[in-house]
């Protein structure tokens, strides 16, 4: 199954996707190169956008990097996370997150 799109304006992307198990995933994507204040050479990097997400059934949400902190497997560090991930609650059925040009995961718990 594919995942729904649940927001698309842009350069900001927010697909919903099924998850076994209960609760919801999203996928947020920021493309700060679409945005037509983009200038040709800027830095990518200092963009973000605010993605709410809402309509949620759980209380919270896990965030996850979608990629990895290391540049190579050379960087990994046995027992240390590679995907950065990081709590936030759910209050009323939506959520808001600050992204930037990295994609990330929202998990939230099943009901």
């Amino acid at each position: 199954m594919y995942g729904v799109p649940v927001e698309n304006q842009e350069g900001r992307y927010a697909y919903r996707l099924p998850r076994r198990g209960g609760g919801e995933l999203f996928l947020l994507l920021f493309d700060p190169a679409s945005l037509s204040s983009y200038e040709v050479g800027g830095s990518l990097s200092e963009e973000e956008v605010d993605f709410t997400l809402e309509g949620l059934t759980g209380s919270v949400a896990t965030v996850i990097d979608a990629i990895p902190d290391a540049e190579s497997g050379a960087d990994v560090v046995e027992g240390e996370p590679v995907f950065p991930e990081a709590t936030h609650t759910i209050e009323g059925g939506s959520l808001t997150l600050r992204v930037g040009p990295r994609p990330v995961w929202v998990l939230t718990d099943p009901i």
